[in-house]
This record gives C-alpha cells, sequence and structure tokens, in this order.
C-alpha cells in the first residue's frame, strides 16, 4: 500500500510525462493502478466546472433569446464568454480541433 503523498507524486508525474507506460517503467507500478490513481488522487477540476456553469450558461441562453429573438448563436457565445469569462465552441471548432 502506497501512502497518498507517494500516488500525488507518482500521478503528478504522469500528468508531466502523458505516457503510462514511462511511468510505470520509471516506477515498477503498474499502469492500470497508476491510471486509477489518476482518476481518484487528483480529481478533475473541468467536470466540477462545466456542471457549476450549466444551468448558469442555460439561464443566459434563455435570458438572451428573450430580449433579442434574432441573436445568432454566435451572439449567444460571445455573450456567454463575456459573462463567465469561459471560452465557448461551436461544434464546427470542436470538431476542427481533431
Amino acid at each position: 500500500m502506497y501512502s497518498l503523498e507517494t500516488r500525488k507524486i507518482i500521478v503528478n508525474i504522469y500528468i508531466q510525462i502523458k505516457n503510462l507506460r514511462k511511468v510505470e517503467s520509471l516506477t515498477n507500478i503498474s499502469k492500470s493502478t497508476i491510471s486509477r490513481w489518476n482518476k481518484t488522487v487528483l480529481p478533475s477540476k473541468r467536470k466540477t466546472k462545466i456542471i457549476i456553469l450549466t444551468p448558469l450558461i442555460i439561464d443566459i441562453v434563455t435570458i438572451s433569446l428573450k430580449l433579442n429573438p434574432f441573436f445568432t448563436i454566435k451572439d449567444i457565445q460571445t455573450h456567454i464568454n463575456k459573462t463567465c469569462n469561459v471560452t465557448c465552441y461551436s461544434f464546427d471548432e470542436v470538431l476542427n480541433c481533431f
């Protein structure tokens, strides 16, 4: 059994290297264990942000469309970006990233 501090260090190494096999060879800890630690030791911040912002974004879209039913998607994206301080991508922009 590894201490929590040791697990955090190993997960941070994995985050830096981004290769489970290399970390496995460096630490002699199986890649499945490192992967599991990565999910449990350092919880993802992104999931929390999305959960918190989703109701706010829905409210912003609803209010924007009530104020002006002729808003385009681009107008709403710009308003969300300014109001929530987040980047809102269209589906096409996300596809172009891959």
